[in-house]
């Protein structure tokens, strides 16, 4: 079962791209699911707030919300864990993205 803030690898095979699905639990049954990029990397000062720094196992990375998009249920594979325990940071995002604030 798919739940909101789910880990996944997306994309062709030998590339590694993780997305975190931002869909609701009750919209995971769709077609298409919702998500954000998470980019490897370091944040600088002059990042946007809708440019999240989140904590996935060892790895530091960028929830991306400038570059959310909805991809095919079926693009997605297995599971590799879930950012629920950043849920505060990354929906103060979305509501920045779509309100402004």
């Amino acid at each position: 079962m798919i739940s909101q803030f789910d880990v996944y690898e997306v994309g062709r095979p030998g590339t590694r791209t993780f997305v975190t699905i931002l869909s609701a639990g009750i919209y995971t049954s769709l077609d298409t699911l919702v998500v954000a990029p998470l980019i490897a990397g370091a944040m600088k000062t002059e990042e946007l707030p809708i440019h999240v720094p989140v904590r996935f196992g060892d790895l530091g990375l960028i929830a991306r919300f400038d570059l959310i998009a909805a991809i095919p249920t079926s693009a997605i594979g297995e599971k590799l864990g879930n950012l629920a325990d950043q849920e505060y940071a990354l929906k103060n995002a979305f509501d920045r993205l779509l309100a402004g604030y």
